[in-house]
């Protein structure tokens, strides 16, 4: 409503984008798939190359299948350019288009170690092992905060078990203690 308000109006355009961020991870964190895709909508319109978008755009398309979505009550009139590439798509191709958003956001310096643990649990999700672990190995070593170390490790411990690599996966959560105790 705020922007709708100030339509016509000129506001920096950064001021802008971060705001449509604000809002998107708002719905995001609120589960509300209706609300948010016209947001989404909008900041691909101010801001179509941002890596910042093709997180947002990958952790929506990941949740929509985590949760089951999208919900009965999704309303969405067939224009939308976050919804057209998984319209009436499988699971595992709505994970693919999730996979290619996080990559694109992987490549900002800013985003890589959150980008790079969405895009390994959504590899090893579509029994893609190997390219998880191509992935999350990394990660597991060099990420700056702790809490993508662990989510590293958990996630490649689940690519491992999914691969039937149950040494591996068990070195992994050995892998995922020692990242949450030190």
């Amino acid at each position: 409503r705020f922007i709708e308000m100030n339509r016509g109006r000129t506001v920096p355009s950064e001021f802008r984008r971060q705001w449509l961020l604000l809002v998107c991870w708002f719905y995001q964190a609120d589960l509300d798939y209706g609300a948010i895709v016209p947001w989404l909508d909008e900041l691909r319109s101010v801001a179509p190359d941002d890596p910042e978008l093709a997180l947002a755009e990958g952790t929506f398309y990941e949740t929509l299948v985590w949760t089951g979505a999208p919900p009965a009550d999704f309303s969405w009139n067939g224009r939308s350019r976050t919804m057209a590439p998984i319209a009436n798509r499988p699971h595992d191709e709505v994970l693919l288009r999730a996979s290619e958003r996080f990559r694109v956001a992987a490549s900002a310096p800013a985003l890589h170690d959150a980008a790079s643990a969405h895009l390994g649990r959504v590899l090893a999700t579509i029994g893609r092992s190997n390219d998880a672990r191509e992935v999350l190995r990394p990660l597991m070593a060099d990420a700056v905060e702790r809490r993508w170390r662990y989510l590293a490790a958990l996630f490649l411990a689940q690519a491992e078990s999914g691969a039937r690599r149950y040494d591996a996966a068990i070195a992994a959560y050995c892998g995922f203690a020692v990242v949450e105790f030190r």
